[in-house]
């Protein structure tokens, strides 16, 4: 959370030294979420995007020619994975389905440089940039079940520290981001973001994938 805070007040001090106009834009929308290549915790199967949500504010530093977008969000990530096998009993093969599931809030922000092209509603805009984010509560769940004969479910808070059964805390990565701008501030886009941290310690690459479907105000 010091990185974050230190990040915030860099771009503080940048926007009081460079910036010709700010804006502030609030923010939300759905997460289709994944966690790549390797399921997190032993998930394993076939992987699932999850839908999550995100909310949160972004300002606008506009300088010259293009525009420094620093935000804050919560935003959900996570996946759910299905493994599906044969068990044999009694000399027959028995259904066996296993579903695991992660879902995990972050505090995140991100750093953008948005380009925006003026069109006659309003303008298109595009850009990329950094994130840091830092998990603030989250939980894996596994439901198991046989045939119709057995069903278990179990579901924890998920631990964050640097144990094999724990997720990391941090998570950083580059965002990606294009959409329309509406005259009357209304804000429609969609951002991907690519995780490049490892969320998991048990020795598999586990990393966010997040697509987000956003609408956006920005205050005049």
């Amino acid at each position: 959370m010091k990185k974050i805070l230190l990040i915030i007040a860099i771009i503080a001090t940048t926007h009081s030294l460079f910036a010709q106009e700010t804006k502030f834009t609030i923010q939300g929308g759905i997460n289709l979420a994944n966690i790549g290549p390797v399921a997190p915790l032993n998930g394993g199967g076939n992987w699932q995007a999850r839908a999550k949500f995100q909310i949160g504010g972004l300002f606008d530093l506009n300088f010259k020619g293009f525009t420094l977008q620093p935000g804050f969000l919560l935003t959900g990530k996570g996946n759910v994975s299905q493994t599906t096998e044969n068990l044999i009993s009694n000399g027959s093969n028995v259904p066996y389905t296993m579903l695991h599931s992660v879902n995990i809030t972050y505090a995140e922000v991100p750093v953008n440089m948005v380009f925006r092209q003026a069109v006659k509603p309003g303008n298109i805009y595009f850009g990329a940039g950094p994130y840091i984010a830092r998990a603030v509560w989250g939980t894996y769940s596994n439901k198991s079940t046989i045939s119709t004969y057995y069903k278990r479910d179990i579901s924890n808070e998920a631990s964050f520290g640097s144990g094999t059964d724990q997720f990391n805390a941090m998570d950083f990565g580059l965002n990606a981001l294009a959409g329309f701008e509406l005259k009357n501030g209304m804000r429609l886009g969609f951002n991907y973001g690519l995780g490049f941290s490892n969320i998991t310690n048990d020795g598999n690459s586990s990393k966010n994938r997040v697509g987000s479907f956003v609408v956006g105000y920005q205050f005049k």
